[in-house]
């Protein structure tokens, strides 16, 4: 939250800086009027170009990556977070039962803020899958890596909705890693994950993850890019 207001404030206080500048200092003053607009205009873009740039990891790091994290994110419920030696994955929502994941890397001095939106080696897929009752399940595999580590995060995320669930999904891969479960309830609707940290090293063409007895290819047919 404080990474949007911080620089809201410094975006207001130039506005108004540039609006006295144009007011008092007389040659700027006597410009035509569309000149004034097109240069405060630009004035404007470059700067919230430039303040993308998490530049507070400059003069200062955070203790926990729930602190970076709170810190750049507005409106976020942070529902898991994963910490590792070099990174910490953290999975959050926003009142909605889509699950996002997010990488806070660690510096030498602390936990870094992340650029909001910025990107990381991910990558995901959807399916459905339809019970004895004709009630229909939403499946996601989401992958993030860490961009200064061979660890990968996946997180197998199952929703419904105004349906009750009425089992957990069974998730597991032929590595045997141990799959963490996170599940949520409300009036609306029914969110459960599962989630696990892999070393890519480990991985091969043949690794598989199964949901629900079916074989997921998680490297085969992916959609990039998607704001995870």
């Amino acid at each position: 939250m404080w990474f949007y207001l911080f620089r809201l404030v410094i975006m207001i206080f130039v506005a108004i800086l540039v609006l006295l500048c144009l007011r008092f200092i007389p040659r700027l003053r006597q410009r035509k009027t569309w000149e004034k607009i097109i240069g405060f205009v630009a004035i404007e873009i470059i700067l919230f170009v430039i303040l993308q740039y998490p530049f507070e990891n400059l003069f200062f790091h955070f203790e926990t990556p729930e602190e970076a994290f709170t810190y750049s994110h507005f409106g976020a419920t942070v529902q898991t977070i994963v910490e590792e030696e070099s990174c910490a994955f953290v999975v959050y929502s926003s009142g909605s039962p889509i699950v996002k994941i997010d990488v806070i890397e660690k510096g030498d001095h602390g936990w870094n803020i992340n650029r909001p939106g910025a990107k990381h080696k991910d990558g995901y897929k959807l399916w459905t899958s339809t019970d004895a009752s004709n009630n229909v399940k939403v499946f996601s595999l989401k992958m993030v890596q860490s961009n200064q580590s061979n660890q990968l995060f996946v997180v197998v995320h199952r929703y419904e909705f105004n349906i009750p669930p009425s089992d957990i999904t069974e998730v597991y891969d032929n590595l045997s890693s141990s799959f963490q479960l996170y599940t949520e309830r409300s009036d609306n609707w029914y969110t459960e994950y599962h989630y696990t940290v892999l070393d890519m090293a480990r991985l091969d063409n043949d690794y598989q993850i199964y949901v629900e007895g079916k074989p997921i290819d998680p490297f085969k047919d992916l959609a990039l890019d998607e704001y995870m």
